[in-house]
Protein backbone atom coordinates (compact mmCIF):
# COMPACT_ATOMS: atom_id res chain seq x y z
CA UNK A 1 0.00 0.00 0.00
CA UNK A 2 1.00 3.55 -0.89
CA UNK A 3 2.00 5.38 1.89
CA UNK A 4 0.27 9.02 2.09
CA UNK A 5 3.56 10.87 1.59
CA UNK A 6 4.02 9.17 -1.33
CA UNK A 7 1.51 7.15 -2.79
CA UNK A 8 -0.80 8.12 -6.08
CA UNK A 9 -3.07 10.98 -5.35
CA UNK A 10 -1.68 12.09 -2.65
CA UNK A 11 -1.85 15.49 -1.39
CA UNK A 12 2.07 17.47 -2.19
CA UNK A 13 3.26 19.55 0.43
CA UNK A 14 2.88 23.10 -0.72
CA UNK A 15 5.94 24.95 -2.73
CA UNK A 16 7.82 27.65 -1.10
CA UNK A 17 6.44 31.18 -2.05
CA UNK A 18 8.73 33.19 -4.51
CA UNK A 19 10.24 35.92 -2.53
CA UNK A 20 10.39 38.58 -5.19
CA UNK A 21 12.77 41.17 -3.35
CA UNK A 22 15.23 38.56 -3.03
CA UNK A 23 18.43 39.79 -4.43
CA UNK A 24 22.09 38.36 -5.79
CA UNK A 25 24.92 38.44 -3.39
CA UNK A 26 26.68 42.04 -4.38
CA UNK A 27 29.53 41.09 -6.73
CA UNK A 28 32.79 42.67 -7.13
CA UNK A 29 34.42 44.68 -9.99
CA UNK A 30 37.85 45.28 -10.60
CA UNK A 31 39.65 48.00 -12.42
CA UNK A 32 43.05 48.70 -13.83
CA UNK A 33 43.97 51.96 -14.10
CA UNK A 34 46.36 52.33 -17.16
CA UNK A 35 45.70 55.50 -18.54
CA UNK A 36 48.60 57.51 -16.46
CA UNK A 37 51.83 59.78 -17.54
CA UNK A 38 54.67 57.80 -15.49
CA UNK A 39 56.90 61.11 -15.69
CA UNK A 40 59.24 59.69 -13.58
CA UNK A 41 60.12 56.59 -15.92
CA UNK A 42 59.85 59.41 -19.13
CA UNK A 43 58.12 56.45 -21.12
CA UNK A 44 55.20 54.67 -20.97
CA UNK A 45 54.98 51.68 -18.70
CA UNK A 46 52.64 49.35 -20.40
CA UNK A 47 54.96 47.60 -22.40
CA UNK A 48 58.36 47.65 -19.91
CA UNK A 49 58.62 44.26 -19.39
CA UNK A 50 59.66 42.12 -16.29
CA UNK A 51 59.90 38.55 -16.67
CA UNK A 52 59.90 38.66 -20.48
CA UNK A 53 56.16 40.17 -20.10
CA UNK A 54 54.67 43.56 -20.00
CA UNK A 55 53.75 45.20 -17.11
CA UNK A 56 49.92 45.64 -18.89
CA UNK A 57 49.77 41.99 -19.52
CA UNK A 58 51.34 41.06 -16.00
CA UNK A 59 48.62 43.32 -14.17
CA UNK A 60 45.80 41.88 -16.35
CA UNK A 61 46.70 38.15 -15.93
CA UNK A 62 45.99 39.37 -11.85
CA UNK A 63 42.31 40.32 -11.98
CA UNK A 64 41.45 37.73 -14.63
CA UNK A 65 42.64 34.87 -12.31
CA UNK A 66 40.42 36.40 -9.38
CA UNK A 67 37.65 34.59 -9.19
CA UNK A 68 35.80 36.72 -6.59
CA UNK A 69 36.20 39.26 -9.49
CA UNK A 70 32.65 39.63 -11.24
CA UNK A 71 33.70 42.29 -14.09
CA UNK A 72 37.06 43.35 -14.67
CA UNK A 73 38.02 46.76 -16.24
CA UNK A 74 40.91 48.62 -17.88
CA UNK A 75 41.37 52.35 -18.12
CA UNK A 76 43.58 53.38 -20.97
CA UNK A 77 44.30 56.22 -23.27
CA UNK A 78 42.91 56.41 -26.42
CA UNK A 79 46.42 55.72 -28.49
CA UNK A 80 47.01 52.66 -25.85
CA UNK A 81 43.69 51.00 -26.76
CA UNK A 82 45.61 48.78 -29.01
CA UNK A 83 47.85 47.29 -26.45
CA UNK A 84 44.72 45.17 -24.51
CA UNK A 85 44.68 42.09 -26.38
CA UNK A 86 41.12 41.23 -27.03
CA UNK A 87 41.28 37.65 -27.92
CA UNK A 88 43.86 37.10 -25.14
CA UNK A 89 41.03 39.22 -22.43
CA UNK A 90 38.04 38.43 -23.46
CA UNK A 91 36.32 39.18 -20.37
CA UNK A 92 38.28 42.63 -19.99
CA UNK A 93 36.21 45.31 -20.94
CA UNK A 94 38.47 48.35 -21.60
CA UNK A 95 37.89 52.05 -21.33
CA UNK A 96 39.06 54.90 -23.16
CA UNK A 97 40.23 58.08 -20.91
CA UNK A 98 40.69 61.21 -23.00
CA UNK A 99 40.91 62.81 -19.78
CA UNK A 100 44.43 61.48 -18.68
CA UNK A 101 46.14 64.71 -18.62
CA UNK A 102 43.89 65.57 -15.64
CA UNK A 103 45.42 63.01 -13.05
CA UNK A 104 44.40 59.98 -11.61
CA UNK A 105 40.67 60.98 -10.48
CA UNK A 106 39.46 61.21 -14.32
CA UNK A 107 40.30 57.59 -14.53
CA UNK A 108 38.53 56.76 -11.34
CA UNK A 109 35.49 58.42 -12.59
CA UNK A 110 35.23 56.79 -15.52
CA UNK A 111 35.76 53.23 -14.55
CA UNK A 112 33.09 54.29 -11.25
CA UNK A 113 30.38 55.48 -13.38
CA UNK A 114 30.48 52.12 -15.82
CA UNK A 115 30.39 50.01 -12.66
CA UNK A 116 27.83 51.93 -10.90
CA UNK A 117 25.42 51.57 -13.09
CA UNK A 118 25.19 47.84 -12.89
CA UNK A 119 23.26 47.19 -9.63
CA UNK A 120 24.78 44.02 -9.16
CA UNK A 121 28.08 45.74 -8.14
CA UNK A 122 28.76 46.08 -4.91
CA UNK A 123 32.09 47.34 -4.55
CA UNK A 124 35.13 48.37 -6.86
CA UNK A 125 38.86 47.24 -6.73
CA UNK A 126 41.07 49.65 -8.19
CA UNK A 127 44.66 48.28 -9.21
CA UNK A 128 47.42 49.97 -10.88
CA UNK A 129 49.39 48.53 -13.59
CA UNK A 130 52.76 48.57 -12.42
CA UNK A 131 52.44 46.15 -9.45
CA UNK A 132 54.44 43.57 -11.57
CA UNK A 133 54.05 40.56 -8.87
CA UNK A 134 50.47 40.97 -8.33
CA UNK A 135 48.56 37.96 -7.79
CA UNK A 136 45.09 36.94 -7.91
CA UNK A 137 45.09 35.55 -4.54
CA UNK A 138 45.58 39.23 -3.92
CA UNK A 139 41.88 40.46 -5.22
CA UNK A 140 40.11 37.52 -3.91
CA UNK A 141 41.77 38.54 -0.51
CA UNK A 142 40.02 42.00 -0.50
CA UNK A 143 36.46 40.69 -2.40
CA UNK A 144 36.44 38.24 0.58
CA UNK A 145 37.11 40.60 3.38
CA UNK A 146 34.56 43.20 1.83
CA UNK A 147 31.56 40.26 2.19
CA UNK A 148 32.61 40.30 6.08
CA UNK A 149 32.36 44.21 6.45
CA UNK A 150 30.48 45.83 3.49
CA UNK A 151 31.24 49.41 4.81
CA UNK A 152 34.53 49.38 5.05
CA UNK A 153 36.83 50.60 2.54
CA UNK A 154 39.66 47.78 2.64
CA UNK A 155 43.19 48.81 1.42
CA UNK A 156 46.27 46.15 0.77
CA UNK A 157 49.10 45.33 3.51
CA UNK A 158 52.32 43.89 2.64
CA UNK A 159 54.96 43.60 5.36
CA UNK A 160 53.19 46.35 7.65
CA UNK A 161 53.05 48.91 4.64
CA UNK A 162 49.84 49.81 2.93
CA UNK A 163 49.35 49.62 -0.88
CA UNK A 164 47.66 48.89 -3.76
CA UNK A 165 44.75 47.46 -4.82
CA UNK A 166 42.30 49.23 -2.85
CA UNK A 167 38.48 48.17 -2.47
CA UNK A 168 35.79 50.75 -2.07
CA UNK A 169 31.81 49.57 -1.46
CA UNK A 170 28.82 51.19 -3.43
CA UNK A 171 28.37 53.60 -0.40
CA UNK A 172 31.91 55.49 -1.75
CA UNK A 173 30.92 55.46 -5.23
CA UNK A 174 29.33 59.17 -5.33
CA UNK A 175 32.96 60.35 -3.06
CA UNK A 176 34.77 58.52 -6.24
CA UNK A 177 32.74 60.38 -9.00
CA UNK A 178 33.24 63.77 -7.62
CA UNK A 179 37.36 63.38 -7.24
CA UNK A 180 39.33 65.88 -9.52
CA UNK A 181 42.64 66.29 -9.83
CA UNK A 182 45.79 63.30 -9.24
CA UNK A 183 44.68 63.05 -5.83
CA UNK A 184 43.44 59.29 -6.34
CA UNK A 185 41.05 57.49 -3.50
CA UNK A 186 43.94 58.28 -0.98
CA UNK A 187 41.79 61.62 -0.14
CA UNK A 188 38.38 59.23 0.24
CA UNK A 189 40.59 57.48 2.95
CA UNK A 190 41.43 60.70 4.54
CA UNK A 191 37.80 61.41 4.99
CA UNK A 192 36.97 57.95 6.30
CA UNK A 193 39.92 57.51 8.54
CA UNK A 194 37.47 55.40 10.66
CA UNK A 195 36.25 52.89 8.00
CA UNK A 196 39.80 51.98 6.75
CA UNK A 197 40.62 48.33 7.24
CA UNK A 198 44.10 47.10 6.36
CA UNK A 199 43.98 43.24 4.71
CA UNK A 200 47.46 41.79 4.95
CA UNK A 201 48.88 39.97 1.94
CA UNK A 202 50.58 36.84 2.06
CA UNK A 203 53.19 38.11 -0.30
CA UNK A 204 55.64 41.37 0.18
CA UNK A 205 56.55 41.29 -3.22
CA UNK A 206 52.91 41.60 -4.95
CA UNK A 207 53.34 45.24 -3.16
CA UNK A 208 56.09 45.94 -4.91
CA UNK A 209 55.90 48.60 -7.88
CA UNK A 210 57.68 50.49 -10.59
CA UNK A 211 58.00 53.86 -10.53
CA UNK A 212 61.77 54.62 -11.58
CA UNK A 213 64.29 52.91 -13.50
CA UNK A 214 65.90 51.55 -10.28
CA UNK A 215 62.63 49.86 -9.19
CA UNK A 216 62.41 48.43 -13.14
CA UNK A 217 65.83 46.94 -12.41
CA UNK A 218 65.15 45.58 -9.38
CA UNK A 219 61.46 43.65 -10.18
CA UNK A 220 63.72 41.91 -13.40
CA UNK A 221 66.15 40.81 -10.61
CA UNK A 222 63.30 39.39 -8.53
CA UNK A 223 62.15 37.62 -11.69
CA UNK A 224 65.07 36.38 -12.82
CA UNK A 225 65.72 34.44 -9.32
CA UNK A 226 61.86 33.43 -9.16
CA UNK A 227 63.02 31.70 -12.76
CA UNK A 228 66.38 30.71 -11.14
CA UNK A 229 67.75 32.10 -14.03
CA UNK A 230 71.22 34.44 -14.32
CA UNK A 231 70.85 36.73 -17.27
CA UNK A 232 68.04 38.74 -18.41
CA UNK A 233 66.03 37.90 -21.54
CA UNK A 234 66.60 39.73 -24.91
CA UNK A 235 63.24 40.70 -24.74
CA UNK A 236 63.34 42.68 -21.39
CA UNK A 237 66.35 44.51 -22.70
CA UNK A 238 64.14 47.57 -23.40
CA UNK A 239 66.81 50.24 -21.77
CA UNK A 240 68.13 51.52 -18.37
CA UNK A 241 66.83 55.41 -18.76
CA UNK A 242 64.16 57.42 -19.76
CA UNK A 243 63.62 58.14 -23.48
CA UNK A 244 60.90 60.38 -23.70
CA UNK A 245 58.94 60.98 -27.28
CA UNK A 246 56.62 63.19 -28.18
CA UNK A 247 53.16 61.66 -28.24
CA UNK A 248 54.30 58.61 -25.94
CA UNK A 249 51.86 57.75 -22.86
CA UNK A 250 52.54 55.92 -19.85
CA UNK A 251 50.69 53.43 -18.12
CA UNK A 252 51.18 54.39 -14.03
CA UNK A 253 48.57 55.73 -11.86
CA UNK A 254 50.32 56.09 -9.40
CA UNK A 255 50.87 59.63 -9.10
CA UNK A 256 54.70 59.62 -10.51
Amino acid sequence: MDSPQTGAGAERPAAAPFDVHLRPEPMVGAVLLASGFARRMGRSKLTLRVGGRPLLERALDALVGAERVARRMVVLQPADLRLLDRTRYPSVEPIANPLAAEGQSAAIRLATEALAADPAIGAIIFCVVDQPFLEPAVLDRLAGAWAGDTDAILVSQYGGQRGNPVLFGRRYFPELLELRGDVGGREILRVHPDAVREVSMADPAAGQDVDTWDDLKAARARARRRRNRGQPSREEDDGNAPRPAAGVTAGSTTGG
